[in-house]
């Protein structure tokens, strides 16, 4: 069926957008947790303001030890030649 009016489109874009980010902040805590990282309050972020053409993650807090973790996982990543 094909959505002809632009709210149906714009609902269908707002979905599909949100799809992909749940799918990247999953990825992304996975990897977080397997380098003993935990992001306890991660979600989407819910863009009260209206819907801008990206969906934001909302990274939320993090534990001293946790990020301490963190900034090894990168430095190790980057001094093995990771993205700079």
């Amino acid at each position: 069926m094909e959505k002809r009016d632009g709210g149906s489109q714009l609902a269908a874009i707002i979905e599909s957008k949100r799809a992909e980010a749940e799918e990247v902040l999953a990825d992304l805590l996975d990897l977080l947790r397997r380098a003993g990282v935990t992001l306890p309050s991660a979600c989407l972020d819910r863009q009260e303001r209206g819907f801008t053409g990206n969906v934001l993650l909302d990274l939320g807090r993090i534990r001293v030890d946790h990020a301490r973790t963190l900034c090894g996982v990168l430095r190790s990543g980057l001094d093995a030649g990771g993205p700079a």
